[in-house]
């Protein structure tokens, strides 16, 4: 009966595991459409999810569609190839809901060449601001052609660019913003927005006399690491091991920006490392002569794979069970003995073992234990019950 009641309530544990699982993973339907800065689809695109061997390739319209079940516990990764070259992913991101229907611009070798020999130009639109602020009168320049614009009082431009040159933005008491054409051709259905820094606010230091710091300091930090990224469990699943360092900005009021790969590992750990990176709490900004100042900090990431617990040998197979028969048999003994003095004179059922014998039971006496009685208060003692 012990059995039966033992293997139904196995069953039961196992059910229940299955339908969480079962909950927590959802079949989604996805649909990423990949195209080039110019709009045009990117075919032959291969896509790979991290741990799975399955390829899946983007049509003539550029179009991916598969379904894949997206865990709510532990996200996936989905990396990008160029059909030439399927070794290093040109993007990857993570494989959930909010990638079902996603539209990518990727742009190839071959297309980046070909823009810059055709010296096509773009019609690109912007707005400049400050701290959320737009700002009127910047002066926006196609560098080394000559070709300007000046942002209105929404601060809004709009000027013609190529990818040949980079577009630099000036305004008065702001640090010089540089950028590509890109950006601004993959945001083509509203104006791409450039965000200045003030002058003098922009230095970022690499060393001051009081260092970012994690809350917790560092041992709290690689916990969050562990509890966040589980770089073990990923090292596992990608047969992978080694480190990755990666380098962010800590600002004055401690939030993390431009997080960066400095020293890269493998495309789906590195990823999976940086978007930690991301979501991490404010940190303790770095001060220098008691002022709060912009401060460059890098930290490793390691991957390594658990390492197998040992096997327990025979002998110590033998020990935890006598063990445990032994603290089993004194639990046993009538309470009066446990209560009063267990003397020379007391005998229990104590386990040995041998390689020859195996186990048996010998009744043997135990050494001398005195256990203090518990002195009671005076009216106890006087007109208590004695055992």
């Amino acid at each position: 009966m012990k059995t039966l009641l033992t293997h139904t309530l196995i069953l039961l544990i196992l059910s229940g595991m299955a339908a969480t699982a079962t909950a927590q993973n959802k079949r989604t339907a996805f649909r990423i459409t990949i195209l080039n800065t110019l709009g045009e689809p990117q075919a032959g695109m291969v896509l790979k999810i991290t741990g799975y061997s399955q390829e899946h390739t983007s049509d003539s319209s550029g179009v991916i569609r598969f379904e894949h079940d997206v865990n709510k516990n532990y996200t996936r990764m989905a990396n990008f190839y160029f059909p030439s070259d399927k070794t290093r992913p040109v993007k990857t991101l993570k494989l959930n809901e909010a990638l079902a229907d996603t539209l990518l611009y990727i742009d190839s070798p071959e297309n980046l060449a070909q823009m810059k020999q055709s010296g096509r130009l773009f019609p690109i639109e912007g707005i400049v601001k400050h701290d959320g602020t737009p700002l009127a009168g910047a002066e926006i320049q196609i560098q080394g052609t000559g070709r300007k614009a000046t942002t209105d009082t929404q601060g809004r431009f709009c000027i013609e660019a190529d990818y040949s040159h980079l577009i630099v933005v000036r305004a008065e008491g702001m640090e010089t913003h540089y950028s590509e054409i890109r950006p601004f051709l993959t945001h083509a259905d509203r104006p791409y927005e450039v965000n200045m820094r003030a002058k003098g606010s922009d230095r970022i230091y690499t060393t001051v006399e009081q260092m970012p710091e994690y809350p917790g300091g560092m041992k709290a930090f690689f916990n969050y690491i562990e509890r966040k990224l589980r770089p073990s469990h990923l090292a596992e699943e990608t047969d992978t091991e080694g480190v990755t360092v990666i380098q962010f900005v800590v600002e004055k009021d401690g939030r993390i920006t431009s997080p960066s790969i400095v020293r890269p590992l493998q495309a789906s750990l590195d990823t999976a490392a940086l978007e930690v990176i991301q979501t991490m709490p404010r940190w303790r900004a770095g001060k220098e002569k008691s002022v709060n100042v912009r401060c460059k900090y890098s930290v490793p990431i390691r991957f390594k794979k658990p390492l197998p617990e040992p096997p327990m040998s025979p002998a110590d197979s033998l020990r935890m069970i006598a063990r445990a028969q032994q603290a089993d048999s004194i639990s046993k003994l009538p309470p009066a003995a446990i209560r009063g003095r267990l003397t020379q004179h007391a005998e229990i059922p104590v386990p040995t073992f041998s390689a020859a014998e195996g186990i048996r039971l010998e009744y043997r006496k135990l050494p001398y234990v005195e256990l203090k009685e518990k002195k009671r208060g005076f009216f106890r003692r006087l007109f208590g019950r004695k055992d």
